[in-house]
C-alpha cells in the first residue's frame, strides 16, 4: 500500500521488490523465504515508526500487555556427563599429594614449585566447590571457571618466559603480594568499612610481609609483565579459549546485560506481550553446565605438573 500511495520508493538493486512479488507464492519452508521474511519485516517495523497510528498502536500492545498474564519460559539443559567429578577430584588430590612428599625439598625453598603447586591447587579447591555445591549451572560457576582459566594462562605463560627471567617466580610472588598492600593501605585509613568485612586485616598483614617488609613491596596496578591476558593466551598457544570461553564468561564477572539476560531473565512466549523478558525473581532459571569445560582446564593444570616434575600421570 505505501508503495502504490508512493510513500515508499524503493532501489531497483534492492531485494524488496523480489520479496513483495513472490512472498505470497513461495512456500515457507524454501530457502529464499528467510530473505523474503528479513526483509519484509524491516519494512514493516520502518512503516510503524513512522505511522500516523503509532499512538494507537503503542495504546493497544500496553492495554492488552497489561490485561493478560505472563508466560515465562524457564530453560534446563539436560547433562548428559556421566563423568563423577568427586572421584576426579580425591584422585587428583592423591596426586598432588605424591609429589608434594617426593619434592619435599622443592617444597621447603622452591618458589617456583610455590607458584605451580599453589595456584593448582586453588583451581582444583574452585572445581571442588562447584561440584561439593553443584554451582556448575549457576552464575558462579562461570566465574569459577573464568578464575581457572586465567591461573591456568598465567602459569603456562610463567613457564613459556622462565629461561628469559632469572627471579620471574619470586617476582610474580611480589607483584600478587603488592596487589594485596594497596587494599591494606587504604583500610588503614578509613574506619568505615572495620565492622562486619571479610577483609580481615591481620591476615592481610603477614601475608604481604611474609617474603619482604611492606615498606620494600612495590604496589603495581598493571598486568604482570606489562602484557595483557589476551597477549599472554595468544603467546602459549590458547587464542582460542580467550576468544570464545574467557570473553564470554568474562561478562558474568562485569554483570553485563548478555549475562544478565542469559542467566537472570525468563523468554514471555505470550505473543500479547511481544515477547519481552521478565527477571527470574524466583532463581529458576539454569544454564548450561561448566563442568565439563572446567575438568578440561584442571586436566592441563594436571598434565603441565606432570611434565614440569617428571610424573607420569594417567
Amino acid at each position: 500500500m505505501m508503495i502504490f500511495q508512493g510513500k515508499l520508493h524503493i532501489h531497483e538493486k534492492s531485494t524488496l521488490p523480489e520479496a513483495l512479488t513472490n512472498y505470497a507464492y513461495t512456500k515457507h519452508n524454501d530457502e529464499k523465504m528467510k530473505l523474503y521474511r528479513s526483509a519484509i519485516r524491516a519494512t514493516e517495523m520502518m512503516d510503524i515508526d513512522y505511522s500516523p497510528n503509532k499512538i494507537f498502536i503503542d495504546f493497544f500492545w500496553r492495554e492488552i500487555g497489561l490485561k493478560i498474564d505472563c508466560s515465562p519460559i524457564i530453560m534446563g539443559f539436560k547433562k548428559e556427563d556421566i563423568m563423577d567429578y568427586k572421584v576426579y577430584i580425591l584422585d587428583f588430590q592423591k596426586k598432588l599429594n605424591h609429589l608434594i612428599n617426593e619434592q619435599k625439598e622443592k617444597s621447603l625453598m622452591d618458589d617456583k614449585f610455590d607458584v605451580i603447586l599453589g595456584t593448582t591447587t586453588y583451581s582444583l579447591k574452585i572445581f571442588n566447590d562447584v561440584v561439593e555445591k553443584e554451582l556448575d549451572e549457576s552464575i558462579l560457576g562461570r566465574h569459577a571457571y573464568r578464575t581457572i582459566l586465567e591461573a591456568y594462562i598465567n602459569i603456562k605463560y610463567l613457564l613459556k618466559i622462565e629461561s628469559e627471567h632469572t627471579n620471574i617466580w619470586e617476582e610474580y610472588k611480589l607483584y600478587g603480594i603488592g596487589k594485596y598492600k594497596l587494599p591494606l593501605l587504604k583500610e588503614r585509613e578509613t574506619t568505615r568499612i572495620k565492622d562486619k568485612t571479610h577483609f580481615v586485616e591481620p591476615v592481610i598483614d603477614s601475608i604481604i610481609n611474609e617474603i619482604l617488609w611492606e615498606e620494600f613491596v612495590d604496589i603495581d596496578l598493571r598486568y604482570f609483565d606489562k602484557k595483557k591476558i589476551k597477549e599472554k593466551f595468544e603467546e602459549v598457544g590458547e587464542k582460542d579459549l580467550y576468544e570464545i570461553l574467557y570473553e564470554y564468561d568474562n561478562n558474568f564477572i562485569h554483570g553485563f546485560w548478555g549475562a544478565v539476560r542469559e542467566s537472570s531473565m525468563l523468554h514471555c512466549n505470550n505473543p500479547s506481550h511481544r515477547y519481552h523478558s521478565l527477571p527470574d525473581i524466583n532463581f529458576e532459571q539454569k544454564m548450561s553446565s561448566v563442568n565439563p569445560d572446567i575438568y578440561k582446564v584442571i586436566n592441563k593444570f594436571l598434565l603441565l605438573v606432570s611434565e614440569e616434575y617428571q610424573h607420569k600421570y594417567k
